[in-house]
């Protein structure tokens, strides 16, 4: 692939900024990227994926284990599916989950640094590393690419839709507008109807370009609107237990969201909640701009609101229910981020610019571009293999599943039914199930160390930290 001749870029005067760019968000990753422990969805959607390649469930109908969620509908299939040939390929090292969530975010930044491209002149599109790095360096996004987050995915589909949809709408290709519609269709069989925001598009290109009949405009809308639902048309025709699937899914997932989970008390906590994510890029902006005394009306541009709005189009939705958690703001990120870098583009340019007139501060940087490289190689070397999470919790499962047989359920008692993180590890890593409603039908029992055992059961002798394992007499 020539990404010079796809994105009219001119890649040498760039090399050393990327490799920085890059270098900085692998040292910001380094202590979770390959270290074992992971946020309990990411546990639980690596567990999925691995089943599916292993033959526990199928496409449209997910296995989690076999006494929670056997038949899972908490999520569309696309990414476990898509995952899941990941495992097959690579086999189910706790690495293959991790190695998945890179290749989203490289690809992700590959249509990021398309979106650029296509909005810029080709003087800034040098500057494509920009958007990169005030996305990677907002806290959440690192947290979600070495957490296993459906929102990784889903930022592929919604990336590359924005992208065609751009390109699409500058070279008038009806084609390119209907993929950009199919794009979306893929990214709701991924997270659901939250992959939609960037319909909003439509609506802020309309208000704030104007540079289409409105006939053309509206046959642009129709073509992509109709890439949308036509993949649904002929996904429920062809294969009629998609459509069984995912009307069990909104009825669990999205219905059950407003009738039954609350997880903040306030609709506006995912707005605070972006502001704060925000606020180092926010304050980083304002200094930038004061110091070279410019203000934000000379980088004014119609691009700039587009995809602020963009951006927040993808999170204001989410007040509507009360189920709200940090991470459903991931998708806004690579749309904010670009709307900041717009703002900063022709200060960094000018600064890059006389940069590039020196001569040995230039040549300087190269080294130095490297030296961060090799800098996050070794962190992630160094942390490789480590826990970072759940220490002890780890340390039990692994101790466990080397006694336990694959694919075992072991009998848990009543109050450790909601360690839910257990759950995932266990099947995650030995294909083990647990079960807190037959205390004594399964040949073996965890405990809390705290507990004691009056069943007829025996101690197995391991030396773990939070658990004790009992073996039926």
């Amino acid at each position: 692939m020539n990404i010079r001749r796809i994105f009219d870029i001119e890649l040498s005067p760039s090399l050393p900024y990327f490799v920085t760019t890059f270098s900085i968000f692998f040292i910001i990753i380094s202590p979770n990227l390959f270290s074992d422990g992971m946020f309990m969805d990411g546990i639980f959607y690596a567990a999925i994926s691995n089943n599916l390649a292993n033959g526990f469930g199928t496409f449209w109908d997910l296995f989690l284990t076999s006494t929670l969620s056997p038949n899972f509908k908490g999520h569309p299939p696309l990414a476990f599916g898509i995952q899941s040939i990941f495992f097959r390929l690579i086999g189910e090292s706790f690495y293959v989950e991790r190695i998945y969530s890179l290749f989203t975010f490289f690809v992700s930044s590959l249509f990021i640094t398309g979106i650029w491209c296509e909005i810029n002149h080709k003087k800034y599109r040098k500057l494509a590393w920009l958007p990169l790095l005030i996305w990677f360096t907002i806290p959440i996004v690192s947290w979600s690419y070495s957490n296993n987050i459906l929102e990784n995915t889903m930022d592929v589909f919604v990336c590359l839709s924005v992208l065609l949809y751009i390109r699409g709408t500058k070279k008038n290709s009806l084609i390119l507008l209907l993929f950009s519609g199919v794009m979306l269709a893929l990214g709701v069989l991924t997270k659901g109807l939250v992959s939609l925001f960037p319909i909003s598009i439509l609506l802020w290109y309309f208000i704030l370009f104007r540079d289409k009949t409105s006939k053309v405009y509206f046959t642009n809308s129709f073509i992509y609107i109709l890439g949308i639902l036509l993949p649904f048309v002929i996904m429920f025709l062809t294969f009629p237990k998609s459509y069984i699937s995912l009307k069990e899914y909104v009825n669990v997932q999205i219905i059950g969201s407003f009738k039954n989970v609350q997880t903040k008390d306030y609709r506006f906590w995912i707005v605070w909640r972006l502001i704060q994510e925000l606020l180092p890029i926010l304050i980083v902006v304002l200094i930038f701009t004061v110091f070279k005394k410019r203000f934000f009306c000379e980088n004014y541009s119609s691009w700039f609101l587009i995809f602020l709005a963009l951006g927040l189009s993808a999170v204001v939705p989410i007040m509507i229910s009360l189920k709200q958690s940090g991470f459903y703001i991931v998708p806004s990120l690579p749309f904010i981020a670009i709307s900041f870098a717009l703002l900063l583009k022709k200060n960094v340019f000018t600064l890059t610019e006389k940069f590039e007139i020196t001569k040995m501060g230039y040549k300087f940087f190269y080294p130095l571009s490297l030296l961060f490289l090799l800098l996050s190689i070794f962190l992630n070397f160094s942390f490789a293999n480590t826990i970072q999470r759940d220490h002890d919790l780890l340390h039990d499962v692994h101790k466990i599943i080397a006694e336990v047989p694959k694919y075992s359920t072991i009998s848990i008692t009543k109050n450790m039914h909601k360690n839910w993180s257990a759950h995932g590890y266990f099947q995650r890593y030995g294909n083990i199930s647990l079960d807190d409603k037959n205390t004594t039908m399964h040949p073996y029992l965890l405990m809390k160390k705290s507990n004691t055992c009056s069943l007829k059961y025996e101690k197995v002798n391991l030396d773990l930290k939070l658990y004790s394992l009992y073996k039926k007499l």
